[in-house]
């Protein structure tokens, strides 16, 4: 049975249709509140600086940040690419939650938050940056474990072979970390979810086009340790919206009195919590800031709406 063929895994409750190939790690219709029409291009485009490469090209949104079979798992020698669906089901839902921000509607309900809250958890954890990380580690352990109980290594790879479809080792390996830092991403969002819950929203927005861009790492987890445990997040929404979500001083006040020692923990001093939304407009001092926080961050790739001579110098600039 050929990719496009296989059938989501039925334990996530996915209706059977063809699989998608190609995954975007940054979404299509994310990338789409950055993208403008113009005469003579069949599709709307976005403005596209690449780490390495002296001027940025107009794109759809369609080409660029996508990976082959990157949310999917090995599977008898095909992808499920389950997790792929279930990212865009919250993605569904989070495109609904844009177009009332766009309209300039912010109140949502709890349901709404939650979903929302998934897809900038999801923004956090599923990119190829934090997923390396991840895969990084594991690689060491794995070879460790390869090194000290070779028999029990080679039984696990026996059984991975018979998913993967194929016995060549440096494959296997391969296929099994990917598969081990596809799973945190899927293992990790709820915990990621409790946190965003517990803190408040700012939503800060600016008339002007050229406002705020984005990139491949367009979500940031800012200023977490033990301190503040529950840490800040920023991410541009279009050129014209920039979220921003910062702890709850009531619940930051309850978790360093709990004091909890996993993150298990933390989460459970987190239950029920619920955001508040404030609106404000962005002033040019913010505007800058939460730009230069994105060129800081972006591994390959920075996006724009449309090209200003001085922040197309400041990308390049950043960018090498």
């Amino acid at each position: 049975m050929s990719t496009e063929d296989r059938e989501p895994n039925s334990n996530l409750g996915l209706a059977r249709k063809p699989l998608p190939k190609n995954h975007h790690y940054v979404p299509r219709f994310y990338l789409a509140q950055f993208a403008t029409a113009r005469a003579g291009e069949k599709a709307p485009g976005l403005w596209m600086f690449t780490r390495g490469q002296s001027s940025p090209k107009r794109i759809p949104p369609v080409q660029v940040a996508r990976i082959h079979q990157y949310y999917a798992y090995p599977s008898h020698g095909a992808h499920d690419a389950s997790p792929e669906m279930w990212f865009g089901k919250i993605e569904t839902y989070a495109a609904r939650i844009f177009d009332r921000f766009n309209q300039g509607e912010y109140e949502l309900t709890r349901d709404d938050k939650i979903a929302f809250s998934c897809f900038i958890g999801l923004m956090l954890i599923r990119i190829p940056a934090d997923r390396l990380t991840v895969e990084r580690g594991f690689a060491s352990k794995f070879d460790q474990f390869k090194e000290r109980f070779p028999e029990q290594y080679r039984a696990r790879m026996a059984e991975f072979a018979e998913d993967c479809g194929t016995f060549d080792e440096n494959t296997l390996r391969q296929e099994l970390i990917a598969s081990y830092s596809l799973t945190r991403v899927v293992r990790d969002l709820p915990k990621t979810v409790s946190v965003l819950m517990a803190h408040n929203w700012f939503i800060h927005k600016t008339a002007s086009r050229q406002g705020f861009v984005t990139s491949d790492r367009p979500a940031l987890f800012h200023h977490r340790d033990k301190e503040n445990p529950l840490g800040y997040v920023s991410m541009p929404l279009s050129p014209t919206l920039h979220f921003t979500s910062r702890p709850q001083m009531g619940l930051m006040r309850r978790v360093r009195l709990t004091h909890p020692h996993t993150e298990d923990e933390l989460v459970a001093s987190l239950e029920d919590a619920e955001p508040r939304i404030r609106v404000g407009r962005a002033e040019p001092a913010r505007i800058k800031l939460a730009n230069q926080m994105i060129l800081d961050h972006a591994l390959k790739y920075v996006f724009a709406a449309s090209f200003d001579p001085s922040l197309g110098r400041a990308i390049m600039r950043k960018l090498g």
